[in-house]
């Protein structure tokens, strides 16, 4: 990963599960994470989104998905694979001019 990268995430990142979420008979082993909006974060805290809340990350995950998770299924997955999903929608709350300041001290 070049340095660049890390400064400028990109608007997806993939998420590739530990254990596969199975719908009816459907298996789901990866997930894009797709940058959130302003407006798709409308009655969420920032702050909760960013220290990784469950109920925060149960209602921004659905909206930002591909393929959409819903809430239910969240709840039943497996602890590491929602840490990884919430952890790329915190790194997409993060200003570029923090990461830079950050790297340079």
């Amino acid at each position: 990963m070049s340095d660049q990268e890390i400064i400028e995430p990109k608007s997806m990142q993939e998420v590739i599960f530990d254990t596969p979420l199975v719908f009816g008979d459907q298996t789901i082993e990866k997930v894009l994470i797709r940058k959130p909006l302003s407006g798709e974060l409308r009655g969420l805290s920032l702050i909760d989104v960013g220290r990784l809340e469950l109920d925060a990350l149960f209602k921004v995950l659905p909206r930002v998905t591909m393929p959409s998770i819903p809430r239910e299924s969240l709840e039943k997955m497996d602890l590491s694979d929602l840490m990884a999903m919430g952890l790329k929608v915190a790194g997409f709350l993060t200003p570029r001019r923090m990461k830079t300041d950050f790297q340079n001290e």
